[in-house]
């Protein structure tokens, strides 16, 4: 028996089908199963496919009858001999000691999974993004957390993804993926058994897994996909009478989430999807449903997200559409506005975390002019993100005498401006001004930002 059996489906990803198997085939732990479950690639993939084959007797390769994630999931559950079972999109990679960490925390334990944490990432052309999710609610977890998830529905909104983990075989395989055509959203169902059935999972506090966003104008466009949000949540729906009241309120909460956010995505494109009118209705009744039973209620949502279930409840579909596409719009028009402040100026980014090294990227797709990056951090200092040098205040400042700073350090930035001045930066040369939560937080407002700029 294998410690872990790695389930990898795919279709037409040759871009990037090396550079996730490497990362599997080279894995620290070296006792794997690789289960590929092709669906009928056309481009170069299989060939691919094949030459790590000839090169690792771990790797299978099945080939799927069916384009449905779902029915390429069940086979390879069904063949599936580890101990545990791991999940890696071929579009995305792992850290190089993934399994291992997972494994060594699992094992001899009566945990039904193991997850760690995520980095999701774009990557294209000069545009590089990226942010952790965490899985595991806001708790503070030092290095690890063991959990009755049964006792927390709220986990089936912070843990949004099947692949980001382990599951022990015999548990995962009682959980059928439903086998409708397509790869969009096929997770949601098994993930919400997995979740609600358990009575024991660990929550890991280290990165694993590394999420490709795909690309920034055509990734989760697909004008279906509020007809495969509706197909797992009506196969679920049997199931609620049994479940407690906490989970029947996260059932309608996570609805009401996939729907927004769906209609985000069509306000970026900028079309309405007719191909989901059915669904929509369909959605439009349980949500209807839910406030009328006082399952959901105002204070479950953001003022901005509850705004926008009225307008779908009470208006429709092309109104919520409507009312997403003119926010999106406007808040595209400020951010532009606020960019052209950067331009024929020259800066150095004062903070290297997750939204620093965004406002470079940002910067970059706007071809404004970014120097190097200043840190407070020893450890950062003498070090580069992307082919910039990190620098300390002191050499940033003696180094570019002229140049602007920009403040990307949400939690020290009156400090950080206090520091500027004190090293005899202008005001005027201070850029502290915060931009970056609605981007941040909003993959749909970093697409419209990639789009403004291929227009430059």
């Amino acid at each position: 028996m294998f410690k872990v059996s790695v389930i990898m489906p795919c279709l037409n990803v040759e871009k990037y089908i090396s550079n996730c198997l490497d990362s599997v085939v080279n894995q620290t732990l070296k006792d794997i199963e690789i289960i590929v479950v092709d669906a009928g690639s056309t481009d170069n993939t299989l060939n691919i496919i094949k030459e790590f084959k000839s090169k690792d007797e771990r790797i299978k390769l099945i080939n799927s009858d069916k384009k449905s994630y779902g029915y390429q999931m069940n086979i390879a559950a069904n063949i599936a001999q580890g101990e545990y079972i791991g999940i890696v999109e071929t579009d995305d990679y792992i850290e190089k000691n993934a399994f291992d960490m997972l494994y060594r925390e699992i094992v001899n334990t009566d945990a039904d999974y193991i997850k760690g944490k995520a980095i999701a990432f774009f990557d294209q052309g000069n545009f590089k993004f990226q942010r952790e999710y965490k899985t595991c609610l806001d708790w503070d977890i030092k290095n690890k957390v063991v959990v009755n998830p049964k006792r927390y529905p709220w986990l089936f909104i912070s843990d949004n993804f099947i692949w980001n983990g382990l599951y022990r075989r015999e548990y995962f395989q009682k959980f059928k993926f439903l086998e409708s055509p397509g790869a969009a959203f096929q997770d949601i169902g098994v993930l919400f058994k997995l979740i609600s059935n358990s009575e024991k999972a660990i929550y890991l506090n280290k990165i694993v897994y590394y999420y490709r966003q795909g690309d920034m104008l055509a990734s989760s466009y697909n004008h279906k996909s509020l007809n495969f949000v509706k197909n797992e949540y009506s196969a679920l729906e049997n199931l609620l009478e049994n479940l407690s009241e906490g989970w029947r309120y996260i059932f309608y909460r996570k609805m009401a989430h996939h729907l927004l956010n769906r209609f985000d995505y069509m306000s970026c494109e900028g079309v309405f999807w007719t191909e989901a009118s059915e669904s929509i209705i369909w959605l439009k009744k349980k949500l209807n449903y839910a406030i009328d039973n006082k399952i959901l209620s105002k204070s479950n949502f953001s003022e901005y997200d509850w705004e926008g279930l009225k307008i779908f409840l009470n208006e429709g579909g092309y109104s919520l559409f409507q009312y997403y596409q003119n926010s999106l719009d406007y808040h595209t028009k400020i951010t532009m506005n606020t960019i052209e402040q950067f331009k024929n100026r020259e800066w150095i980014i004062f903070g290297c975390g997750a939204w620093g090294k965004a406002i470079g990227s940002i910067f970059r797709m706007f071809n404004i002019k970014v120097n190097a990056f200043c840190d407070n951090s020893s450890k950062k200092q003498g070090t580069k993100i992307y082919d910039l040098e990190i620098l300390s205040p002191n050499e940033a400042v003696k180094t570019y005498k002229q140049t602007h700073f920009f403040i990307s350090n949400k939690s020290h930035k009156y400090e950080i401006q206090q520091q500027l001045l004190k090293l005899g930066v202008n005001q005027e040369r201070i850029f502290a001004k915060d931009i970056s939560e609605e981007i941040y937080k909003n993959p749909t407002t970093l697409r419209s930002l990639y789009k403004e700029s291929l227009k430059i």
